[in-house]
């Protein structure tokens, strides 16, 4: 009987549990059986037995073992392959040990025929990849085209789960954390994107060039790749050089700013594109030989959709066009159809939730980094004269002990309250223990026409569960005040 282990029975290992049963001759090839080998199914989690599951549990007679009473090392002594869900850190095992895993990433790539787009980056991913698959959708869909979209991958929907479908899709646009890539071995893209690289899961990965060697593997072999401008900033360029020099495919850099000559002319392409604003315009620039031979305005900047930033829509941008997407016919559909540009699920990134009293309030929970909060504040100071900003969470390793300092240098921002378990490194001068806190405390200095913007700038697991939890007890809060 060979033994086949999931570490982690969340999104990932229960798309996974579901897939092995439905798509047992595809499981074997993968695994290198023979197609009459008899499989049983160990699961290994950090939960006591699920109970909503219990049906699907018994049926493939899982042994369950929970990880209160069995290592990680232990579990994997006890099966022959084990799927490792991207939440489960490797780091204290052998070779021995890791040689028993694989991911989810790389049992797709092995079934998946179709085209891909795999959408990594510290901020912003997920409404980059949500607006991708919904524009991808839109342009099939009135070009009357036959292509089938799926989205999957790090919004939550399980990349097996993709596969089960009687009729597989023709493209897959995947958004991909660095947990997910950094086990990948065999993943392809058709098109790679990365928008940003920012201090994050410092805790796992322990330094940053880990952590950009994590990201950098969703490009080895990429067909075209797209690189977020904020990669050639000086912390990050020499990493980002030597990337680009190791690997082929066709390159296009996107952000809000134009790189400056000096780096255009070191860029080690001779020929590639660039998509980022110029007098007022969202415009592409085409490099040959370490200078910029051409511009082509693609649209107004005002036109382009509040949804989501600048940056991101260069990205946007040019993923589509290597895609395959007239980007023509794209600006003309967002000024004409501007009300179809939004992600399906916008809750908890500049989510406005009401106005009280003259103050507007905005949820933005998914904020987990520093780095994020400064984003949306920059958003809020275009729009408000004062702008009241809630911090909290924790930094997963990163130093916030500058959070405060640099929210500052926004002169829109009149107070800035911090809460939580890590409240007291944040710099700011209010520091309170819970989130019911940090809004009694901010009420007192608000005045009409002011914005409160919930921005954390850290994880919910200090006092929440998931940063949806944490954004769902801010609206609770605001919607009860009078």
């Amino acid at each position: 009987m060979y033994r086949v282990g999931i570490a982690g029975f969340g999104v990932v290992g229960l798309a996974g549990l579901k897939f092995f049963v439905e798509r047992p001759r595809e499981l074997r090839s993968f695994l290198g059986l023979s197609q009459d080998a008899e499989i049983c199914f160990v699961i290994w989690d950090k939960k006591t037995y699920p109970e909503e599951h219990r049906a699907l549990l018994q049926a493939c007679k899982v042994t369950w073992i929970n990880a209160a009473t069995c290592s990680l090392s232990g579990f994997l002594v006890q099966v022959d392959r084990a799927l490792v869900s991207p939440g489960v850190n490797l780091a204290s095992l052998d070779f021995v040990e890791r040689a028993k895993t694989f991911c989810e990433l790389d049992l797709f790539a092995s079934c998946f025929i179709g085209k891909t787009i795999g959408i990594t980056g510290s901020l912003g991913k997920t409404t980059v990849t949500k607006l991708i698959y919904k524009i991808i959708q839109r342009f099939y869909s009135l070009q009357g085209g036959t292509e089938r979209v799926a989205l999957g991958g790090n919004v939550g929907v399980g990349m097996l789960d993709l596969l089960r479908a009687d009729e597989l899709p023709t493209l897959a646009v995947l958004e991909l954390s660095s947990f997910q890539l950094e086990m990948s071995t065999q993943f392809v893209p058709s098109i790679g994107v990365w928008t940003n690289l920012f201090p994050n899961h410092l805790d796992r990965h322990g330094d940053m060039p880990s952590y950009f060697k994590a990201k950098a593997n969703l490009f080895c072999n990429a067909e075209a790749i797209v690189l977020g401008m904020q990669l050639f900033d000086q912390t990050l360029r020499s990493l980002t050089l030597q990337f680009l020099s190791a690997i082929q495919g066709r390159l296009v850099v996107a952000g809000a700013d134009i790189l400056p000559d000096d780096l255009i002319s070191i860029v080690p392409r001779s020929e590639w594109e660039m998509i980022s604003a110029q007098n007022g315009f969202l415009t592409n620039f085409l490099v040959k030989q370490g200078r910029i031979v051409d511009t082509q305005p693609l649209i107004s900047l005002p036109a382009l959709p509040l949804c989501t930033f600048i940056q991101n829509w260069a990205t946007i941008f040019a993923s589509l066009s290597l895609a395959g997407v007239d980007l023509a016919w794209l600006a003309k559909d967002i000024q004409h159809a501007a009300v179809m540009y939004q992600p399906d699920d916008h809750k908890h990134r500049i989510e406005f939730v009401r106005q009280c009293g003259g103050v507007d309030f905005y949820n933005d929970s998914k904020s987990t980094v520093k780095e994020s909060t400064l984003a949306a504040v920059e958003q809020m100071a275009r729009i408000y004269k004062r702008v009241h900003v809630v911090i909290g969470g924790l930094g997963k390793g990163v130093d916030r002990t500058d959070f405060t300092r640099l929210l500052e240098t926004f002169s829109a921002v009149v107070s800035i309250v911090a809460f939580g378990k890590e409240a007291h490194l944040l710099g700011a001068k209010i520091s309170v223990a819970t989130l019911e806190d940090a809004l009694d405390r901010v009420l007192k200095h608000v005045q009409p026409g002011d914005v409160v913007l919930f921005s954390p700038g850290g994880t919910s697991y200090d006092l929440f569960t998931i940063y949806t939890q944490r954004g769902d007890r801010f609206k609770e809060i605001v919607a009860q005040l009078k």
